[in-house]
């Protein structure tokens, strides 16, 4: 295992794809605002949730409702309308909070050929709902009042202007690992701005983030193909950048995690490439449990195992075993943060490593504020976050039994 002391690591100084992407954080156009704050975290009110909504879903002929997998909750600033993306089913519905369905756009019409929806943009008119390859600007009542389509990879969002934020197209996992030879792995992503219209985009590297210690990959051959024979997972305990993308103020937000122990460091920068929000947060910082590592060990090796059976490679429980403690990237702290989302409460929701009892532990900071202590929430581990309002989180749960659900929790101070 490659275990590295947080204390002494390289960090990256400022953070679903063209240029020589070089250095840690990049920022192409000077700052025009550049504020930093360190605000370790000392006395915070606990907050903790109480039921009070629950959407079943859409309800079939016969059946009893229930969501497919849902990619997005968006919720809208007067807090009545509930927007729920669910790609797989092709699907867009929007609810009141009660569970009510107000809009159901399921691939009819117009939108049928736009593919899958994977997000939505609420508008004060309506919303973007972007597809596949387009953006569709449907009004509240599900109307179509424009299509815009783009060609590039890696979208993330759609700006007023109609130029797009994405995320520069990484190179294959084979290269990411460092195994094809003349291509040396990238440790960094650019996030690209593009203008234009039709084919005629033009992209702009607004700002960079830090990729390594994200692929875990285990090959079978003998280290000298062009072409590895291997497995590729997520590394389990990977500190990379953790990024997020707000089409109302044309910003791009970056959760740089492999700093000191226990920091977060938030960057806020807009198309343009100018720094407009810049905090580090003081998280407790927490090493990383022994049973947690032999868990990850073990679940490497079995997906080693596994991927070398299909690849007519057998290998044995040892060799499968040491082969996952060679390829598992090991810092000494776990990263202060494994989750983010930017709500429509305006606020950072950043989920931290740290257990409650049995409750997960999320941190919520207002977006540009530089001096409060973020609020510590306590949330069910069942409950899975897309969303928050003033007054409540919103989010999903899923059982055997009733499948998904989309659950909003009123926030309580404690």
């Amino acid at each position: 295992m490659r275990r590295t002391r947080a204390a002494t690591r390289t960090g990256t100084g400022t953070s679903e794809r063209a240029n020589p992407l070089a250095g840690c954080w990049l920022v192409l156009a000077s700052a025009a605002v550049l504020t930093l704050a360190t605000a370790p975290l000392g006395a915070s009110q606990n907050w903790t949730t109480v039921p009070d909504f629950e959407i079943v879903g859409p309800s079939e002929a016969g059946g009893d409702g229930g969501f497919d997998r849902v990619r997005r909750v968006r919720v809208s600033l007067d807090a009545l309308r509930v927007h729920v993306v669910e790609p797989l089913a092709r699907r867009i519905t929007v609810w009141s909070p009660g569970g009510r369905r107000l809009l159901r756009l399921e691939g009819e019409g117009q939108l049928r050929a736009l593919g899958r929806p994977w997000d939505v943009r609420l508008l004060p008119d309506g919303f973007w709902a972007m597809y596949d390859r387009h953006f569709a600007r449907l009004s509240d009542d599900g109307r179509v009042r424009e299509v815009l389509e783009y060609s590039m990879s890696g979208v993330e969002a759609v700006l007023a202007d109609r130029s797009i934020l994405a995320l520069a197209r990484l190179p294959s996992s084979a290269v990411m690992m460092g195994w094809r030879e003349g291509e040396p792995p990238p440790g960094h992503q650019g996030v690209l701005h593009y203008s234009g219209t039709g084919g005629n985009w033009a992209a702009d590297t607004v700002a960079m983030l830090d990729v390594r210690h994200e692929i875990l990959g285990i090959r079978f051959d003998q280290g000298t193909s062009p072409h590895p024979t291997a497995t590729y997972t997520t590394q389990p305990f990977t500190d990379a950048d953790l990024s997020y993308f707000d089409g109302d103020s044309g910003r791009v937000g970056v959760v740089q995690r492999n700093g000191a122990p226990g920091e977060v460091v938030v960057t806020e920068i807009t198309a343009r490439g100018d720094t407009v929000w810049r905090r580090t947060i003081g998280l407790p910082p927490l090493t990383i449990a022994a049973d947690r590592i032999e868990e990850a060990v073990q679940g490497v090796a079995r997906s080693a195992a596994e991927g070398a059976q299909r690849v007519g490679r057998p290998i044995t429980e040892t060799t499968a075993r040491s082969l996952a403690e060679e390829a598992l990237y090991l810092p000494e702290y776990l990263p202060a943060v494994a989750e983010v989302w930017a709500t429509t409460s305006d606020e950072l929701w950043l989920r931290s490593p740290e257990i409650s009892d049995t409750l997960e532990v999320w941190y919520a900071i207002p977006r540009g504020d530089d001096v409060a202590t973020p609020r510590r929430v306590l949330l069910p581990k069942w409950f899975q976050l897309r969303d928050a309002t003033e007054t409540h989180v919103w989010g999903l749960r899923s059982d055997t039994d009733d499948g998904i659900r989309v659950v909003g929790r009123r926030l309580v101070g404690s």
